[in-house]
């Protein structure tokens, strides 16, 4: 009987420094920023970031809201994870971003530890210390979808905005022109979709 106890009695010690153990791992705060540095090609107003178990952030809705960076869950050190990136919406090309959180972070995430998401008018760049904890690199580059006076925009019959395909504002009438043909008319673009500006 007193075997038996002493045996149980180490079996749940066992089970106690393996339970202890594998919750003491460190896991640190993901923090994404968003810098706009766009001039002729703004961000599109569905670029997106989704990461599994946390959802959708809109970029440009996110910017002019004020949230210029945004805090996810909390990720264990040293292990590779990803999230899905979709710059021109999901009806663009799907990006698979590999990051890392490393145990010189700040558990709570802080700016220095920041993942970067950076819009030029060509591409855009994705880099800071996650990035380069999962790839190597100190940053990655994508090509954005190029503008031209013959990229197609819309009018409608009586505003004088131009607009994206998915505007809302083009429920009643849609009408197909080009960029450098809209902007010779004097349509401005809307704000609300944010399509290609005049050069």
């Amino acid at each position: 009987m007193r075997t038996k106890i002493i045996i149980f009695g180490l079996v749940f010690l066992l089970i106690l420094v393996c339970v202890v153990g594998l919750t003491d791992n460190k896991s640190v705060v993901l923090r994404m920023g968003i810098w706009d540095l766009t001039e002729d090609n703004p961000i599109h107003t569905r670029a997106e970031i989704w990461i599994r178990g946390f959802g959708s952030w809109y970029l440009k809705r996110a910017l002019s809201e004020g949230e210029s960076a945004k805090k996810f869950g909390k990720y264990p050190v040293g292990v590779k994870q990803k999230f899905f990136f979709y710059p021109e919406s999901r009806k663009g090309k799907e990006l698979i971003i590999s990051f890392m959180m490393t145990e010189d972070m700040n558990p709570n995430g802080s700016v220095r530890d920041t993942l970067w998401i950076s819009f030029y008018d060509e591409e855009v760049e994705v880099s800071g210390v996650p990035i380069t904890a999962a790839t190597g690199k100190s940053e990655l580059k994508f090509k954005r979808k190029k503008i031209s006076e013959d990229t197609i925009v819309y009018i409608t019959k009586t505003g004088k905005k131009y607009h994206r395909s998915s505007c809302s504002y083009l429920r009643r009438s849609k009408i197909s022109v080009s960029l450098k043909d809209a902007c010779a008319r004097g349509y401005t673009p809307c704000s609300r979709c944010s399509p290609p500006r005049c050069k």
